[in-house]
């Protein structure tokens, strides 16, 4: 019995080391190699329409062309993408009209050019990131509902999750857990 306690100690105390919670974080620009490819991911899907395709596996898009975003997100993540296509919903006209919904970036339309970032949340190989546009950067970020979950996979830090807002039309998380 005492051996059983023993072991239950030691397993909360490896658990707990290994989840770490940031307290008085600021918002920044990236400082983490984990924030650097969140980074580098969201330039590409501001600058990239091609991404969009790639992430819903779009029947249409140029294969060739995905060689270039597959390192930048986890196979679930991409997984949980395509299931998001397949379940949305059609139009009259038989046609995904969720298309134009970014996945990556939780809406529609336009986005900032400049981003800051805090590492709200820490598991071995995997952080939990906020963001806000530049002129936001004053925000709490233990306020901001939409954090990114980035993993590290062979080697290289990937997308491996999004947590939408709870707004109906964006009320959808992709392979996020925490």
């Amino acid at each position: 019995m005492r051996f059983i306690l023993i072991l239950l100690n030691f397993i909360t105390f490896i658990t707990l080391s290994n989840v770490s919670f940031a307290e008085d974080i600021k918002f920044h620009p990236p400082h983490t190699e984990a924030e650097k490819a969140l980074d580098k991911i969201i330039y590409i899907n501001n600058h990239n329409r091609d991404i969009r395709r790639f992430i819903w596996k779009h029947p249409e898009r140029n294969l060739t062309k995905d060689k270039q975003f597959e390192n930048l997100f986890t196979k679930e993540l991409q997984n949980s993408w395509a299931k998001g296509y397949r379940e949305s919903p059609l139009g009259d006209d038989g046609i995904h009209h969720q298309v134009s919904f970014g996945f990556l970036m939780c809406g529609h339309g336009d986005y900032s050019e400049s981003y800051r970032y805090a590492t709200v949340k820490k598991k071995k190989n995997t952080y939990y990131i906020a963001t806000v546009p530049i002129e936001d950067s004053n925000i709490n970020p233990s306020r901001v509902s939409s954090p990114f979950k980035m993993k590290l996979e062979d080697g290289v830090w990937k997308l491996d999750g999004v947590k939408c807002m709870d707004v109906p039309y964006m009320n959808t998380d992709f392979n996020y857990s925490n």
